[in-house]
């Protein structure tokens, strides 16, 4: 299977913060200049994003005794689309990642970018802001943005986490 598979039961945001102090102990996964950005969870497992790459922790087995950690360094992500949350049969929101490594996540054959795999990641309906998980893979991928917003610009209402416009 899949090693993103876990993620179609849709992850939460949880507090960056408390893993990164978590995983400079015990076990010491993190680099000492390693920074956790976003963190999410489904289930056991966790998808984050640091400073200096993408982890997936998947917890494996009954006891939860073995665990993979997977790295993808942010120099292979290639693109990234987001989808906000629907109504009724689809209330999850997305984030798909196109990396230039092969064979890692899901072949994209069909659609956009074929050369590349893409990993998908789905986020619980008002448990995840989308837009901030966009605007965060914007900035990584492409730079900070610093220019003010147009004053025509439309924004997202404020306290909306699933992206839907005011």
């Amino acid at each position: 299977g899949n090693i993103f598979d876990i993620f179609g039961d849709n992850a939460t945001q949880i507090d960056a913060a408390k893993v990164e102090q978590e995983l400079k102990h015990d076990p010491h996964v993190l680099l000492e200049d390693e920074k956790i950005e976003l963190a999410f969870k489904c289930g056991r497992d966790s998808f984050l994003c640091t400073s200096k790459r993408l982890l997936k922790i998947d917890v494996k087995g009954i006891t939860g005794k073995r665990i993979e950690y997977f790295s993808i360094l942010w120099k292979y992500i290639r693109a990234f689309s987001v989808e906000t949350a629907g109504s009724f049969m689809d209330r999850d929101s997305e984030l798909v990642l196109y990396t230039s490594i092969i064979g890692i996540g899901r072949n994209n054959t069909v659609g956009r970018f074929p050369s590349l795999s893409r990993i998908d990641v789905d986020f619980k309906k008002g448990e995840a802001d989308v837009m901030a998980v966009q605007r965060f893979f914007a900035d990584k991928l492409l730079g900070s943005d610093t220019v003010d917003a147009s004053e025509h610009a439309v924004g997202v209402s404020s306290g909306s986490t699933d992206g839907n416009m005011a």
